[in-house]
């Protein structure tokens, strides 16, 4: 199938006074070419980011990854960490420890990556948490690894140039996607393509193999944890937030970063059910309720707002994580939410 899309550019003379506007039709065969708005190519940005969320226990956050070596120390247990193995030493103990309130002291400096592989040298706690606060989350899909070289045609319609690149590796993919991104562009791979699904290797040819293929993975694709403390009762849950204020730390809606259209709130889980919410921006409040149920052998935080600013936020959402780092994770399908405490 084909789509048409009508470009009109406006041409201005350096010899005449004034400017005309010409119209070209552009044709985009959507069987073999993917919009860089489009959703199967935040699934690609997704499966090709950096590899952030695996440590989420030990940092707390899908913004970055600790880059090794680095130490640790937790309930004053010190850790080395050389390589990925040395995670399940910190996992073994964790269990051990049977808790999930527990607080990682890192020792400085540290070397940590973004998203798009970014490095940036970290020398203090307060260094760290800044980086936190101005990177941005993710929600990465791990089962899925193309196999290089590849080459991208490409079309950007920001200056209308097409272009042919030939990327090496996944940083290089992931940073590519983005600058077309911004450049509302259009990319089509040299088919065919081979690609590693869950340690089994595949050739596509068309968009719609690529759809075929994201729209079959499994749920642990994508939030690829390594390690997730058990779930205890409803009574220590209570604990964590009766009386406790939070702001959002991360909201992704639909694999998209919302957290700047919310993180104005803060809110005070009240005993009675009910929460008191404060925008710190226009000095207003609001309120809302809560209530913690357990479904389908999952723990849901169901949380309703009056204020319509917090309408994403309205939903029963499924407790994945509590007290590390003094956040609680809460997912809905492909939906993350974090809250955490203002201590």
């Amino acid at each position: 199938m084909k789509k048409k899309y009508f470009i009109f550019i406006s041409l201005v003379s350096i010899l005449i006074s004034g400017c005309q506007s010409d119209a070209f039709q552009l044709d985009i065969d959507t069987s073999t070419t993917i919009s860089s708005t489009s959703l199967l190519n935040s699934f690609l940005q997704r499966s090709l980011q950096n590899n952030t969320t695996k440590d989420n226990f030990i940092d707390g956050s899908s913004a970055v990854k600790i880059e090794f070596p680095y130490a640790i120390q937790i309930n004053n247990q010190s850790f080395n960490l050389i390589e990925e193995n040395d995670y399940q030493n910190v996992i073994a103990f964790l269990e051990n420890e049977n808790t999930l309130v527990y607080q990682v002291n890192f020792t400085f400096p540290l070397q940590v990556s973004l998203v798009n592989y970014e490095t940036t040298s970290i020398q203090s706690l307060t260094e760290f948490d800044a980086v936190l606060a101005n990177a941005s989350e993710s929600s990465e899909i791990n089962c899925i690894n193309f196999m290089y070289p590849l080459e991208l045609n490409s079309f950007s319609l920001s200056d209308e140039n097409s272009t042919t690149r030939i990327l090496n590796n996944q940083a290089q993919f992931f940073n590519y996607l983005q600058l077309l991104q911004q450049q509302d562009g259009f990319f089509q791979f040299s088919y065919p393509v081979s690609i590693i699904v869950d340690g089994q290797t595949t050739e596509v040819n068309s968009v719609d193999d690529l759809e075929s293929i994201y729209n079959g993975l499994a749920t642990p694709c994508f939030e690829p944890n390594l390690y997730i403390p058990t779930i205890t009762p409803i009574d220590q849950l209570d604990e964590f937030l009766i009386g406790e204020t939070f702001f959002v730390f991360n909201l992704l809606n639909d694999g998209e970063d919302d957290t700047d259209e919310v993180d104005e709130f803060r809110f005070t889980y009240n005993a009675n059910g009910s929460i008191s919410v404060f925008n710190t921006e226009n000095q207003t409040s609001s309120n809302g309720t809560w209530t913690i149920v357990e479904d389908d052998n999952q723990t849901k935080l169901d949380l309703t707002f009056e204020n319509l600013a917090l309408d994403e936020l309205v939903e029963d959402w499924v407790v994945e994580e509590f007290g590390n780092n003094n956040r609680i994770r809460l997912t809905d399908d492909q939906d993350q939410l974090i809250f955490e405490n203002i201590e």
